[in-house]
């Protein structure tokens, strides 16, 4: 194998431990005048499937010695691509990976195999049998460039592996696009709920940085921590460097919070003025009281009893500030989103109104936050409010 094919690492960084996880093998050509990643050799379709092979197992092979040798801690991430697994399908010999690893005296559980999600291809059912092979072995399991092209949950799922790898191309989009920020936070949640560890790869900057830590991300990889090298870096602790990030993520997390509870409080007391001026008595008379004094960011208000049963029509702000009302919305139930139940439970609790976190609306399509505000009988007022706006 020519001598200027080698395997390059980049440290995947914790921030609950501020060390490095591990290290994912990259494949390098070195020249005379420049170093070329491997990643289009590996997707050229008019090179011979067996010179692949032999280049990534070699790549393979010598990352497992270094791994071995240089060892300074943590876990080495070994890029596999499953078409090429598909071919031991009826081979009952150990695959060559693990191979490799026995012969380097690498324990097994320090070993991540990743899958790369976009090139899912194949029996599923087989790839899963496959994958068991190493998860028997004591190997680990990741699924990479998830969110690339149409990503398959139900793949991911059948899988179940132990991290998700969130494709560079959303984390760069996360700083731009509101509706890709709140699917990064999906998949943070998504990921909590099944148990895995998920690693933002592709980090450049600290605005990625940064939407990671929104979206609930454990650990990181990309240029802002470090480059691809040719050399393990040492785990030692990287607190110093992360600090500063890490402050500031918590600093603003916490004014973003304590900006919505000084909302709540102005609106608690708002409403609390309003009910104590006009006296109403019955739900319409609280919904016409609640109109006559609406600030600008109102723009749908509805009550609905504790079951989730709507009990009034819609009220909704016109573009020319007048209100009218949708009776197609009364008796509609909400009880199915999430969040309702765990509100009216706070609600309840605390006698006092909330304000949810923000999301998009299903009819505006605009970024609102609704404030739910205990009336009369278990009856419960929801106001909608543009985000922006308070």
């Amino acid at each position: 194998m020519p001598p200027q094919i080698v395997p390059f690492y980049q440290p995947i960084v914790s921030i609950d431990t501020c060390e490095i996880l591990g290290y994912e093998v990259l494949g390098r050509k070195i020249t005379a005048n420049k170093i070329d990643s491997l990643g289009p050799f590996f997707h050229d379709s008019q090179i011979d499937v067996e010179e692949k092979l032999n280049v990534d197992r070699y790549l393979r092979k010598t990352a497992l010695e270094n791994f071995e040798k240089y060892y300074t801690g943590g876990m080495l991430f070994i890029n596999i691509q499953p078409q090429w697994i598909y071919r031991f399908k009826d081979i009952p010999e150990q695959l060559p990976t693990l191979e490799f690893i026995c012969r380097a005296g690498v324990p097994e559980e320090k070993i991540v195999i990743e899958i790369s999600e976009s090139e899912f291809q194949g029996d599923m059912e087989l790839l899963v049998e496959l994958i068991c092979r190493y998860r028997q072995a004591g190997c680990k399991i990741a699924i990479d460039d998830v969110g690339c092209g149409f990503s398959n949950m139900d793949r991911i799922i059948h899988l179940h592996p132990d991290f998700l790898k969130i494709d560079a191309s959303l984390v760069k989009k996360s700083g731009r696009e509101e509706l890709t920020a709140c699917l990064l936070e999906s998949m943070g949640l998504f990921s909590e709920r099944m148990g895995l560890e998920l690693i933002f790869e592709g980090i450049e900057n600290r605005e990625q940085f940064a939407a990671g830590l929104r979206a609930g991300a454990r650990h990181y990889q990309g240029f802002f921590f470090s480059p691809p090298g040719p050399q393990l870096l040492p785990r030692e602790n990287w607190s110093d460097v992360l600090e500063k990030d890490l402050k500031g993520h918590v600093a603003v997390e916490a004014c973003l919070l304590e900006r919505q509870l000084i909302q709540a409080q102005k609106m608690n007391a708002f409403l609390n003025s309003l009910i104590y001026r006009y006296r109403p008595q019955t739900i319409e008379e609280y919904i016409d009281c609640f109109i006559r004094a609406a600030p600008s960011e109102w723009f749908r208000i509805y009550v609905c009893d504790e079951k989730g049963f709507q009990q009034t029509p819609n009220y909704i702000k016109n573009n020319d500030g007048r209100w009218s009302n949708q009776p197609e919305y009364q008796n509609r139930y909400w009880g199915w989103r999430p969040y309702f139940v765990p509100t009216i439970a706070k609600v309840k609790q605390i006698a006092k109104g909330l304000f949810s976190d923000p999301y998009y609306d299903l009819s505006t399509r605009e970024r609102i936050t609704t404030f739910c505000y205990p009336l009369v009988r278990n009856m419960f007022l929801y106001i909608d409010c543009n985000f922006r706006r308070l």
